[in-house]
């Protein structure tokens, strides 16, 4: 089964509910924009004067060697700060200062305001008494202009807005560009102040500095003497001369081994023989090549001479005779060669040892030079590091007296405030606007409250909840009435024992005054209902008129249902049972002397106690003036009815909100008409009502003191079938 449910459901019930309760929003909405009105005639106009001012972080960047590269959120925290420094209490002071404001009264009276005047005496009863004092007067007009003030930022960029509101817009202007012209050289001071401190620090810095730096350098060379360390431009002295006796000692002991090679060789030669294949080549000397030659001329005679002659041949021996003294002079050469070769051996070992002592020498030297090489750099290192820390200082120096020379600010006037050709405040549009939106929400809030809190209190607005919540018939709707005093009876004295009904309240003769109206049509249709009822089995001639609550007008019912019955020709009683308020006796028979507690008594009889309505012929008993009255339940009172039944037709009772009273007397009714006052009286006080008169007969319920006019924009549920769909707006006469 499909839902014929929609989305758009809520927009009927949207609608009933703004018919119904615009006219709360309307007064509300109304009342906001009354305000706003007055404000705007009473509010004092302002006028605001903007200069536009750029900070610019590179303005000095030519100036500076090495200029600052700032990253992106460092460049707003600094933007940021200007604004705060622009709203700034020194800013303020120095404005107020320059342009002697504290004596300037056109000044001074933009604090003057309505909220000023009635807050002012309020706080000065709570505060100090204090004297006043140039400087508190100061003060006290640099809070004024820093509330004057206002710093925006125009976006993410480096431009600023300096607004300054005046009641004079001349003095708008001035107070602007005076707050400007107060920050800029507010900023050259501080940054020249800053450089002045810093040049005078770095000033006696660069000087412990230069003594330090000097200490340091005297300080190596002091140990370089007492370490007998000399350096050249190619290094230490002694690493160079370690270096040339290493090479020394390598070229002497080469010369060693050579040397003792050819003696070595020598000796062999000597050894082996003088003819050995290698002699010639190991022995590179004149004398001995000769010799070899003449030997071997010689040896090839002899063994010519030997192969001709004969070993034994004279000339042989004298020629091996002479060989033998050549090998002779070969060997004594050898033999003095071998002798040389010795000694340049010894020689060459002697100058390598003589080289490698020295270079063991500086092998020792070398060892303490590197511990002491240690030392001398760790002082060299802080020789350089205080010339270092010398010269960076020198320089930050001549760039602070440079910067001091050179005062350049970063903030730069792009737009020098104007005399504003208009006001600013009040903004007649906005004000209105805020005031038409804040009177439309708070309306519609009131209104929801209401709702609210008519719904939860669960009283009774539609016909159809009677029968509903109840379970008895809905008789009706009748409008709210006007309650206006009794016409005041005529100056000529009323004879001795009339009892007729001269002026009768237009409250209780609302159905007779106004026949076409909503009050009489329900008055009537309560009476086609009671004749009917009268004419069937149930034999209804005893009405009791009953509410559960006091003021609901049940006896504006009451009178208004007697009045109508006895019009259309029916004998009724009109019968006052209120006997605590009396309201129906004082109203229609204020002269009386006795009444309904005297008749049941049988103290006088019914016809003395009566009083009579000549327009329509009602009769009307009512309440005793004495304290002491008789129940209705009891017997007296039963027994009256009964002989009033005989006599009337009808007989309608006011009877007392829910008392022991009305409890007692539902023997004696025929059938309860309960008043209930529409929209006020909670369905669970009348349910109890209903509980406690038991089994009485109830003919229905009429809803009394209708708001047609507010019904006329709820919902079609609220109507009753017996008002009129367009009810006329009820009119009494005067």
């Amino acid at each position: 089964m499909q839902s014929n449910e929609t989305g758009f459901d809520w927009i009927p019930d949207l609608a009933a509910f703004v018919r119904q309760r615009w006219p709360t929003v309307a007064v509300t909405t109304a009342a906001a924009m009354v305000l706003a009105t007055s404000y705007i005639v009473v509010a004092r106009p302002k006028f605001t004067a903007t200069a536009t001012i750029l900070i610019d972080t590179q303005a000095a960047a030519s100036f500076q060697q090495q200029p600052s590269v700032a990253d992106s959120q460092f460049a707003n925290g600094i933007v940021e700060s200007q604004v705060e420094v622009l709203q700034s209490a020194g800013v303020a002071v120095g404005v107020v200062r320059k342009l002697g404001l504290t004596c300037d009264e056109a000044f001074l009276s933009n604090g003057h305001s309505l909220i000023n005047s009635v807050i002012g005496p309020i706080q000065r009863l709570f505060a100090a008494a204090v004297v006043p004092t140039p400087e508190g007067e100061e003060t006290a007009a640099a809070e004024l202009l820093d509330k004057m003030i206002d710093v925006k930022r125009i976006g993410a960029s480096y431009v600023l807005d300096l607004s300054v509101w005046s009641i004079d817009p001349e003095m708008s202007a001035r107070l602007a560009n005076a707050v400007v012209d107060a920050y800029v050289e507010a900023g050259l001071n501080g940054k020249s102040d800053n450089t002045r401190r810093a040049s005078n620090w770095l000033e006696q810095r660069i000087s412990q500095l230069h003594d330090q730096a000097i200490a340091a350098d005297q300080a190596v060379q002091t140990f370089k003497t007492s370490a007998n360390i000399v350096t050249t431009d190619k290094g230490l002295m002694n690493e160079r001369h370690l270096g040339e006796l290493n090479s020394q000692v390598v070229l002497a002991r080469a010369h060693t081994a050579e040397a003792r090679g050819r003696y070595d060789q020598t000796q062999a030669i000597l050894r082996n023989g003088l003819f050995t294949g290698d002699v010639s080549d190991a022995l590179q000397n004149l004398v001995i090549v000769h010799l070899r030659e003449q030997y071997v001329d010689a040896a090839r005679q002899a063994a010519g001479w030997e192969a001709k002659l004969g070993p034994d041949h004279v000339a042989v021996t004298t020629m091996k005779a002479r060989m033998k003294d050549i090998e002779t002079q070969i060997q004594s050469e050898v033999q003095r060669i071998a002798n040389g070769y010795q000694n340049d051996y010894d020689m060459a070992t002697k100058s390598q040892a003589d080289i490698e002592s020295q270079l063991a020498g500086l092998v020792t030297d070398a060892d303490a030079t590197n511990n002491n090489l240690v030392r001398l750099r760790a002082l060299q290192s802080s020789a350089d590091t205080y010339r270092s820390l010398y010269q960076n200082f020198l320089q930050r120096y001549t760039q602070a007296v440079q910067d001091q020379s050179f005062p350049i600010s970063e903030a730069q006037v792009v737009t020098s405030a104007r005399t504003p050709l208009r006001k600013s405040h009040p903004k007649v549009a906005i004000i209105l606007g805020a005031a038409a939106m804040l009177g439309l929400t708070l309306g519609f809030a009131i209104a929801f409250c209401r709702e609210a809190m008519e719904n939860s209190s669960a009283s009774i607005r539609k016909t159809a909840q009677i029968a509903a919540s109840l379970g008895i018939p809905s008789l009706g709707m009748l409008p709210i009435v006007k309650t206006r005093q009794r016409v005041a009876a005529a100056e000529t004295a009323r004879p001795a024992g009339d009892r007729m009904i001269g002026n009768v309240p237009e409250t209780l003769r609302q159905a007779l005054l106004s026949p076409t109206g909503a009050f009489a049509e329900t008055i009537r249709g309560l009476r086609v209902r009671m004749t009917r009822t009268h004419s069937g089995p149930a034999n209804v001639r005893v009405i009791g008129c009953v509410s559960a609550e006091p003021g609901e007008g049940k006896s504006t019912v009451c009178a208004n249902l007697a009045l109508s019955l006895a019009q259309s020709g029916f004998r009724t009683l009109l019968l006052d049972g209120d006997f605590y308020k009396q309201t129906l006796s004082c109203l229609l028979a204020p002269e009386r002397l006795s009444g309904f507690t005297a008749v049941a008594s049988g103290t006088i009889p019914a016809a003395k106690a009566i009083w009579h309505h000549s327009e329509t012929n009602l009769d009307f008993l009512p309440a005793d003036t004495g304290a002491r009255q008789v129940d209705l339940g009891s017997a007296q009172a039963r027994q009256l009815i009964a002989r009033l039944r005989e006599t009337y037709e009808y007989i309608v009772i006011d009877m007392p909100a829910v008392s022991a009273d009305a409890l007692s007397a539902a023997g004696a009714i025929d059938g309860y008409l309960l008043v209930i006052e529409w929209g006020v009286t909670p369905v669970d006080v009348v349910k109890e009502t209903m509980a406690d008169l038991g089994d009485g007969h109830f003919l229905g319920a009429v809803l009394n003191k209708v708001n047609f006019a507010k019904l006329a924009r709820s919902p079609a549920g609220y109507y009753s079938p017996l008002a009129a769909a367009k009810t006329p707006r009820v009119k009494t006469a005067a």
